[in-house]
């Protein structure tokens, strides 16, 4: 099986990866979008961070996606349209959620700590965001919100573990523990 964390920005994405980590899956750091994929994965994070074109692969989202292979995770802020319903068909997905004025307030913390721009643009439109949250009204996607990790819901992970395993495989909580003390891409 193949995994896909579809979230809106600033929702936990590279919190959830490092989640599905501590489930064995391979979660190697690689975003998709429309355009590229980026390569955060070891020792490229930090270098990332810096400066996302240094990872980036210009390619469009139908190409990446067939990069991906058995047990691992993607991560990408996709839009849901019918096609990249398609192009996910044989794909666990998640969706991570996470409210507009919580998105804001972290993307200016990101912003001053990275010193790069911390103007979201469109990806704090209501309508690239209701665009990503429209993937909850599909079957086979389950949906989580930055919350549901960050305040330690076991509850929910165990749920999210029985979907994507048909049980539970793991103590929910220490991989909560475990994922939250990860470095992640915007993490501050």
């Amino acid at each position: 099986m193949k995994y896909f964390i579809i979230s809106q920005p600033k929702a936990g994405t590279h919190l959830c990866g490092n989640l599905l980590r501590e489930f064995g899956l391979d979660f190697n750091g690689r975003q998709l979008s429309d355009i590229a994929m980026y390569d955060y994965g070891g020792k490229n994070m930090e270098k990332g961070r810096e400066d996302p074109s240094s990872v980036k692969t210009k390619m469009k989202f139908s190409q990446s996606v067939t990069k991906i292979k058995e047990n691992e995770v993607a991560i990408g802020h996709i839009e849901h349209t019918a096609e990249k319903e398609k192009q996910l068909k044989d794909f666990k997905k998640v969706l991570m959620l996470r409210d507009l004025d919580t998105t804001l307030e972290s993307w200016k913390r990101w912003g001053k700590a990275s010193g790069r721009n911390s103007d979201p643009g469109k990806h704090a439109s209501k309508e690239f965001r209701g665009n990503i949250e429209k993937w909850k009204n599909i079957p086979g996607v389950f949906t989580m919100n930055f919350y549901d990790i960050k305040n330690k819901n076991v509850e929910k992970v165990d749920q999210l573990q029985k979907f994507l395993f048909g049980k539970i495989k793991f103590d929910s909580s220490q991989a909560i523990e475990n994922a939250l003390a990860k470095p992640s891409t915007t993490k501050v």
